[in-house]
């Protein structure tokens, strides 16, 4: 062979491989000899037959992706991250930004840089410079690492070179971009749910819980992990931990309030409407309890019911106590103090006991809460004021005075009557007796003969105190409250008499001047006669006439005998007549 010009490769067969064509020859080889090495050389694909081979040079076609440096017999493969597109190249380019060359590259046309990596200049593969994680890359061509985009709010990218994003974050977590994991904790691409928020599936960052709700755990995935306010409380932010306080006095706050004094009656509370209370922190309205009311909304306390009327529970003003009953402070419903029995009361607004009315005499008032007497006393029986039986029983006797005297009974005793109605025990009346108790009249008059002064218990008195025989001189019908006396010019020697007819004349020559007399007081006057029945000695139409004398006692006049006269009237005696008459 020539030992001018580049080597080729020999072999037994016809093969196209590199080759490097000279493109200048040194003046002089080693030990002088001119043309033994190639300065510079391009590679070639060359025939390698014995013919080419016998002329000395190859031929053929420049390979690409190839190149030859100084003193090189062989081409060379580009290396990764270089390419040669042109022939007779003694080095390789830089594989420009975007694109990754591999090894023996002679074009990047078909290697652009992959979506979710970035390729600078001199890459040499496609999966050299992958996004990091927590980043992805959806465009091809990239050369920056900037190029690679943080992962996108809401979502996570797990592993490296990733065009687009994982997946969503999962719910009770947040991701705020960038993030690797769907549960991040280092509060810098993201991190937990925090108190007062919830994280839906997907959540970029913490929604927090709305007005009227709260929540005081961590990693919530949903609104329905907020909670309603607190009965009682209000919660007027957002992403509250806790309720922000007490609802106020004179409100109610039932759940889920936003103020601490709702404005209007609603499901989360309102104002204190009226006959009900509110205290702080309230959780529903309370009804004032029977004995107090209210009358105006957003009521911190309820008012004493005043005397003289009744409050019910829930009662928004008071009532006015009613007929029968009494209503001091506070009274809670309209029959809570009924006057007691004995009395009564036709008249409203009563506040103590007392105003209401005794009962009145004869009247009985037998249950509470009368508003009038409800009944008449029995008869026989007396009731005094206060009654509450017709049949009043008292400790003891009554002595029919004005009032009942301790120890004292109802019931109408011997000697005394009570009709229907009886405030007291009447004594039985003069000419009457009561013989038994329990009348309601007297059991009948005095017996002819007696006489009854009044509270007798017999038809036949003889005590003296309630009545007696009739004495003598005087006579008593039946019915007698005292004796009659016989009238002037009679007299009655025995006592008992029944009737006037029991009473006998004077005698005659007697009188008898005075009534009630039981015997003639005397004799006539000498002058005068008396007959049966005389009232006087010496009545005028009983003078002795002339022609008669009257001696003392003289029922009647006796005429002068013969031979005596009496010219003149009363005289005792008569005189003789004169010798010769």
């Amino acid at each position: 062979m020539e030992s001018q010009g580049c080597p080729v490769l020999l072999v037994t067969t016809v093969l196209k491989v590199p080759q490097c064509r000279c493109s200048a020859l040194l003046a002089r080889g080693p030990g002088g000899r001119a043309g033994g090495v190639c300065r510079s050389a391009s590679p070639v694909l060359g025939d390698t037959s014995a013919t080419a081979l016998g002329r000395g040079h190859p031929r053929g076609s420049a390979a690409l992706g190839y190149f030859c440096s100084q003193g090189t017999a062989l081409p060379m493969a580009c290396p990764a991250g270089s390419y040669n597109p042109s022939l007779s190249q003694s080095s390789c380019l830089p594989c420009p930004e975007g694109f990754f060359c591999p090894k023996n590259s002679s074009s990047i046309l078909e290697n652009e840089c992959p979506p979710g990596h970035y390729c600078p200049a001199g890459t040499a593969s496609a999966a050299q410079f992958p996004c990091p994680k927590g980043t992805y890359n959806p465009q091809p061509g990239s050369s920056l690492r900037s190029h690679c985009s943080p992962c996108e709010p809401g979502h996570f990218c797990a592993l490296p070179g990733q065009s687009q994003v994982t997946g969503p974050c999962l719910a009770g977590f947040y991701c705020s971009g960038g993030a690797a994991s769907p549960t991040p904790r280092d509060a810098v691409v993201g991190n937990t749910c925090p108190q007062g928020s919830y994280c839906p599936l997907g959540s970029a960052s913490p929604l927090p819980c709305p007005p009227g709700q709260y929540s005081s755990s961590a990693g919530n995935t949903g609104i329905q992990d907020c909670l309603l306010c607190d009965a009682g409380y209000f919660c007027n932010g957002t992403g509250l931990v806790s309720p922000t306080g007490l609802c106020e006095a004179g409100f109610y706050c039932t759940g889920g309030s936003l103020s601490p004094r709702p404005p209007r009656p609603s499901a989360s509370g309102g104002p204190c409407p009226p006959g009900h209370v509110c205290e702080e922190g309230s959780s529903r309205a309370q009804p004032c309890p029977a004995g107090t009311y209210s009358p105006s909304w957003s009521g911190s306390r309820c008012l004493e019911c005043p005397e003289g009327f009744y409050c019910t529970s829930a009662s928004t003003n008071y009532t006015d106590c009613p007929q029968g009953h009494y209503c001091p402070r506070s009274t809670e419903f309209a029959t809570q103090h009924p006057c007691p029995p004995g009395t009564y009361s036709e008249a409203l607004n009563l506040w103590d006991v007392s105003r209401c009315q005794l009962c009145p005499p004869g009247r009985v008032c037998s249950r509470p809460g009368l508003v009038a007497p409800d009944g008449f006393c029995t008869p026989g029986w007396f009731c005094p004021p206060g009654s509450t039986s017709s049949k009043p029983m008292f400790p003891g006797n009554f002595s029919g005075k004005a009032a009942p005297a301790p120890g004292s009974v109802g019931l109408c005793q011997a000697g005394t009557f009570c009709p229907a109605g009886s405030s007291l025990p009447l004594p039985c009346p003069p000419g009457w007796f009561c013989a038994s108790p329990e009348l309601a009249a007297p059991s009948g008059p005095c017996e002819a003969g007696f006489y009854c002064t009044g509270g007798s218990t017999t038809p036949k008195p003889r005590d003296g105190a309630v009545g007696d025989i009739c004495p003598q001189g005087h006579f008593c019908p039946a019915g007698s409250y005292s004796p009659s006396p016989c009238p002037p010019g009679s007299f009655l020697l025995h006592p008992g008499g029944r009737s006037a007819q029991d009473c006998q004349p004077c005698s005659p020559g007697w009188f008898c001047p005075q009534q009630g007399q039981s015997s003639p007081q005397g004799l006539c006057e000498e002058g005068w006669f008396c007959p049966a029945g005389s009232v006087s000695d010496q009545h005028s139409d009983y003078l002795c006439p002339v022609g008669h004398y009257c001696p003392p006692g003289s029922p009647e006049p006796v005429p002068c005998p013969p031979g005596e006269y009496q010219e003149q009237a009363g005289k005792g005696q008569c005189e003789t007549c004169p010798a010769g008459m």
